[in-house]
């Protein structure tokens, strides 16, 4: 509770993720004045691993600003590269039902991946399902990250 809390009054959260710089600036190019979407599955997903909190954030790993005080604390493992998900929008779902078969990654045209190595990140809506012996390809959406611009942010101690 005390996580919406704060979502609602500071307006604009993080969420803790592990990028390389050339996806990143790849997502950038690419999604670069559009509305993009971080759609949370049930399952798979771990607890964040590290008691390290975040202080400051950068959009271009050079000029940093606090982070303010007013909104969740940024935690995990912030030792390799710790990079972030910057979003002003947060939606929980109830029963929505999606079906991975019915996307593809974006870069590439594979299946949809999901594992504690692999997850797919920016997906595409394909135009007929695709079958690749994936073992369950429905997946309850738990809730919807709007993300705003720059997308992804540095993190830092």
């Amino acid at each position: 509770r005390s996580f919406f809390y704060k979502f609602r009054q500071g307006g604009f959260s993080f969420w803790n993720v592990k990028l390389n710089v050339r996806f990143i600036e790849n997502l950038r190019n690419s999604l670069e004045g559009r509305r993009c979407y971080v759609i949370l599955l049930e399952g798979n997903a771990n607890d964040t691993r590290g008691n390290d909190i975040a202080k400051f954030y950068s959009s271009d790993n050079a000029r940093w600003q606090e982070i303010p005080t007013n909104i969740s604390e940024v935690s995990g493992n912030l030792a390799f590269a710790p990079t972030a998900f910057i979003y002003d929008k947060l939606d929980i779902a109830d029963n929505i039902i999606v079906d991975l078969n019915m996307y593809d990654e974006a870069t590439q045209s594979n299946a949809v991946k999901f594992s504690n190595f692999k997850t797919t990140i920016f997906a595409q809506k394909r135009e007929r399902e695709r079958n690749d012996g994936m073992r369950i390809h429905r997946r309850k959406i738990i809730g919807v990250l709007g993300l705003k611009y720059p997308y992804v942010v540095y993190l830092s101690k």
